[in-house]
């Protein structure tokens, strides 16, 4: 039973009680002042009344503070847990509705049912805005692959430049192993595995993105320009260094006005 039925039984219980007990000393007054009726029966009587509509009246007191305090207890914690929902879902990196789901009937009367419906409309927006995405995505990386030159997409995550796709081209360039990958990895922990001619690794690695260049990603992202750098670019093998005259860093808004991601356009690569 819903808070709402509760205070509309309490108060109908409350007005049936007063109405008995109305009618009931109404009746037994008319019966008392008979001349059938003693003075001894009629006060044991009103005493044993009395007695009882003190019980009664401390009792139904007692519920109605209980239902005051319920309510408003119920409805500070309703409050706080559509708070808490809140804030978790502006925490989260992904958007997720599904977390935001309200009874259809509590203390708010019909208010929960009416967030569900709208709710329910945001999910449908969110999910044709992510097929949206995702075939706009398709597009751009059948695109990317069909290009002569080496392209990276770069997001921007929590403070974190992390590489979420590059093109066949930038793979055979400066990967070159098909079984390595780099989607998914901060950007500044992809490091050349340079190797001596024992062929062992060496204590010293150097990034592959280094200081200079992520620098220039930086004032791309906070100044929202575009801008370019002329780089040495090594294979992650350390086995070639690759001319790239100029690499074109263009920062890509998302729908707050921020950076979301970087695109790098490595133009022109000789080897050497």
């Amino acid at each position: 039973m819903s808070l709402q039925s509760q205070i509309r039984l309490y108060i109908i219980l409350s007005i049936v009680v007063y109405i008995s007990y109305a009618v009931a000393i109404f009746l037994m007054n008319i019966y008392y002042n008979s001349p059938a009726a003693s003075l001894a029966d009629s006060t044991q009587f009103m005493d044993r009344l009395y007695i009882f509509a003190i019980i009664i009246s401390i009792l139904a007191l007692t519920f109605g503070i209980y239902i005051l305090l319920f309510t408003y207890t119920r409805g500070l914690n309703k409050y706080r847990d559509i708070a808490r929902r809140l804030q978790v879902i502006t925490t989260k990196s992904v958007f997720d509705l599904s977390i935001l789901d309200f009874p259809t009937e509590d203390e708010f009367g019909s208010l929960g049912g009416d967030l569900n419906r709208i709710l329910t409309r945001l999910k449908t927006f969110d999910e044709l805005k992510r097929q949206k995405i995702h075939s706009e995505r398709e597009k751009f990386q059948f695109l990317a692959d069909r290009i002569d030159y080496p392209v990276m997409v770069i997001s921007v995550e929590d403070s974190e430049k992390v590489v979420k796709f590059y093109n066949e081209k930038f793979s055979e360039v400066f990967v070159k192993r098909p079984e390595t990958s780099l989607v998914n990895i901060v950007l500044s922990k992809i490091w050349i595995y340079e190797r001596d001619e024992s062929g062992d690794e060496p204590e010293d690695m150097n990034k592959f993105i280094d200081d200079d260049f992520e620098h220039a990603i930086d004032l791309v992202i906070t100044t929202h320009a575009s801008a370019d750098i002329k780089k040495d670019m090594v294979t992650l093998n350390g086995d070639k260094t690759h001319k790239a005259y100029p690499i074109e860093i263009v920062p890509i808004l998302g729908d707050e006005q921020a950076v979301s991601e970087v695109l790098l356009i490595f133009k022109k690569s000789i080897s050497k």
